[in-house]
C-alpha cells in the first residue's frame, strides 16, 4: 500500500503533465489531481503543458526514496493558456 518515489517521479521539470501523471499513475498513487494554472499568453505558449509544481499531501519537498500512501493526495499543476 506504499510508493516509493523514483528518479523519473523526481525529474519534473519541463515535462509534459500528462506523461507524468501517467508515472505516478503506474507508480501505484490513486488520488492524482491536474490543475492547470492558466498563467500563459501567446508569448509564453512554449510551456503549454509544462508541469510546474507536484505535492504529495500538500508537500513539494520530497525526494528519490521517500515513501508515501498509495491514498496520499497527489496533485500536479501546469502551464496552460488563459
Amino acid at each position: 500500500n506504499e510508493v516509493q518515489i523514483s528518479e523519473k517521479m523526481q525529474d519534473y521539470e519541463e515535462k509534459n503533465y500528462n506523461s507524468i501523471a501517467a508515472l505516478y499513475k503506474a507508480a501505484g498513487f490513486t488520488n492524482i489531481n491536474i490543475v492547470p494554472l492558466c498563467d500563459l499568453n501567446i508569448f509564453t505558449s512554449k510551456k503549454n503543458g509544462q508541469v510546474e509544481d507536484i505535492t504529495i499531501d500538500g508537500d513539494s519537498d520530497f525526494d528519490e526514496g521517500d515513501v508515501f500512501s498509495k491514498l496520499s493526495n497527489v496533485t500536479i499543476t501546469y502551464h496552460s493558456m488563459k
